[in-house]
């Protein structure tokens, strides 16, 4: 009688065995690489998210005023150069909706620097008339309109910048002297003289009260307080 096959024992297939060492080692490198992933994820997103273009410039800006909270921005350019010169444009812009409020009416006069007020709705802006060489047009405008309020002459050289106070009460407008302006009654209530001041002046409103500024002379550091008619070399 014919016996059945015998087949050989099977062997069971053994799998490697990671050390405890090397299971944390993998373990670490896949925990870090989740986390890397995670971070550039979120990074990216945020860039995303936050990126905005604002278009309408014809020309190189060359200055930026922003309100207290952010939403609302000033920007002035240079105007177009060569055949095609125009002068300089001023926009109001929405940042929440990445849109344009307006564009100042400047009334054929040139802008020279402009400012936003903390709380974004006036925008001050200094022009020059080129029928008066020796004065500047100081214009107060409706920001979100960009019409203009009313205007008033200032005798004065180039106007190089236009500083608003923190709580927007009043304004500086730097020339070859410093004037001191209040918002509300849109009247000049202060002037100082600084024409000896040739190089580096730059100034920050301290409060409303206090207006400290520093320019360089020569060899000289002079240092003022515009609202104190104070003045000290350094």
């Amino acid at each position: 009688m014919d016996q059945p096959p015998q087949h050989a024992p099977s062997r069971r297939r053994t799998r490697d065995r990671l050390s405890p060492a090397t299971a944390i080692s993998v373990a670490s490198a896949v925990f870090l690489l989740s986390a890397g992933a995670w971070y550039l994820f979120q990074y990216y997103r945020d860039i995303r998210s936050t990126e905005m273009v604002l278009s309408g410039h014809r020309g190189n800006v060359t200055l930026l005023s922003w309100s207290a909270d952010g939403a609302i921005l000033l920007s002035m350019d240079d105007g177009r150069t060569g055949a095609d010169s125009t002068r300089a444009e001023v926009i109001v812009w929405d940042t929440k909706a990445g849109s344009k409020f307006c564009s100042l009416s400047t009334h054929g006069l040139f802008p020279e620097a402009a400012a936003l007020s903390p709380r974004g709705s006036i925008a001050v802006c200094a022009m020059r008339d080129p029928a008066a060489v020796e004065s500047s047009v100081i214009g107060f405008f409706d920001a979100r309109r960009g019409t203009l309020i009313t205007d008033v002459r200032l005798r004065s050289g180039a106007v190089s910048r236009v500083l608003f106070s923190p709580r927007g009460t009043r304004f500086a407008v730097f020339s070859d002297g410093i004037t001191i302006w209040d918002v509300k009654t849109r009247s000049c209530i202060d002037s100082m003289r600084i024409v000896d001041v040739l190089f580096g002046f730059d100034c920050v409103f301290r409060g409303e009260d206090a207006l400290p500024a520093a320019g360089r002379h020569g060899d000289t550091l002079l240092l003022f307080d515009a609202l104190r008619h104070s003045r000290r070399a350094v």
